[in-house]
This record gives structure tokens, sequence and C-alpha cells, in this order.
């Protein structure tokens, strides 16, 4: 699958007289000029490349011009940008490595002409994460989680922990913690975790579980209750 955006700009003439120097000067902006931009596909991982490539025309014949660009991340910040000229046939591409740790979610590409701006095309896309801890629930005496691995392969050596700490009230406990690792989570593939002490107390709970994959790392967080051996859990919370 292929994704695309492309913007054409309108139709634009003007005609300059300069007295001092006693000539005429036609200053066009051709009708037709276009550029587009594709990717291929929507959904990108921490340490992947992303290529953009696309054309620069005018009334559809491509031709070689100066094209500038900018990658705007989830936060709204730019973290990439440049540019580049087309070849004779007005193609272009250029390539984005994510970061090992990226911000997750949606980033915005456009290029543009450089003499004529508003001539510009953008295109977006999502970096996820490879590993998603989907679920944090209570029960009888431990607290319980579901990893799930977002990619279409395999993912081995996936590291996982489990903190528990007490936050208030009688006979809880502080700082309990469960670690573990998964050989292999196949492709698109959900496994359960839970923490192996079994706990008592009275009062609040603070929960964090973490699952990390070479240097990708994901953290979400939650509170809850613990009543005698009944653990309560609330919505988690992503982190990172």
């Amino acid at each position: 699958m292929m994704f695309a955006g492309t913007i054409a700009f309108p139709s634009v003439f003007s005609l300059q007289h300069d007295p001092k120097e006693n000539l005429v000067r036609d200053l066009f902006i051709h009708d037709g000029y276009n550029i587009t931009v594709e990717i291929d596909d929507y959904f990108y991982y921490p340490g992947s490349a992303v290529t953009f490539h696309g054309r620069l025309t005018n009334n559809g014949t491509g031709f070689s011009g100066r094209i500038d660009f900018d990658l705007i991340d989830p936060h709204g910040n730019l973290c990439w940008g440049g540019m580049t000229h087309t070849d004779s046939n007005g193609n272009y591409s250029k390539t984005y490595t994510i970061a090992p740790t990226p911000v997750f979610g949606r980033y915005d590409f456009t290029v543009y002409y450089e003499e004529i701006p508003s001539v510009r095309a953008s295109v977006s896309f999502e970096v996820i994460p490879s590993i998603k801890i989907n679920t944090i629930t209570g029960g009888i005496g431990k607290v319980h989680a579901t990893i799930e691995n977002t990619r279409a392969e395999s993912l081995h050596n996936v590291s996982w922990t489990i903190i528990v700490s007490g936050v208030g009230g009688f006979f809880t406990f502080m700082d309990l913690q469960t670690n573990g690792t998964i050989d292999e989570l196949k492709a698109n593939e959900t496994t359960s975790l839970k923490s192996r002490s079994f706990m008592l107390g009275l009062g609040g709970l603070e929960i964090w579980v973490i699952a990390s994959i070479n240097s990708e790392e994901y953290t979400v967080y939650t509170q809850g209750r613990i009543i005698l051996c009944f653990i309560l859990c609330d919505p988690p919370s992503l982190l990172s």
C-alpha cells in the first residue's frame, strides 16, 4: 500500500513595468506546477527507515528544480528538514531513519517547490512501538498485565518488569518487583504477565509495567487499591 499527497498551484500571471529601466519584465508562474509525495506504508517502528519520493512537474512534464522539506514530530517540533534537487525528470527521493527511542505518534512531512512555496504536498505516518502493554488488572494477591507484539515478525528476548509500591494504609507492602524475559513473542501475539509475590495489605498502590526490546522501552503506569488480598486497578496510562 502506498500513501500519497499532492497539491497543485493555480494559474497566476502578472506583468510588471520598471520605469527606471524603461523595459517590461514578464513574470510568469505557469499554470500546472505540481509536486507529489509518497511513502510505502503508514506505520513505522523505532529504527526503521521512511523513504519519501515524488515528482515535480509543470503541466505534467517533470523538470529539475530545488525542493525544500520538513518533518514535524507529534509534539509539533521540527525533527528533520533540508533541501534537495529533483533530477531532469522531476523525480526526488529522501530517506529518514527513525530514532531507536522516538516520540510515538503522528509525523507530518511536507515538501515545497523552492521558487513557489505554495506548490507543496504533505503526507503523514505513525511511529508505533514494537511492543505494547495493553492491560493492567488486579485479582487475588497479584497484578496481571498483557503485552503485545505489534510487528509482523517474531520478537526475541523481550524483557519485562512489574513494580508495585504501597502508598499508604495499613499492613501495605512496599516496592515489590517482578522481572522476566519472553524468549519469543510471535507476530501480532499477545501474552500475559503476572507478579510473583502474593500480596496482602490495605491501602493505595502505584503500579508500573515496563517492557523492552533492544533499545526500545515501553512503560505504563496505573494506580490501584488493595483490600486484604483483593487488588483493584485503575485504567493504565502510557508513560513512554
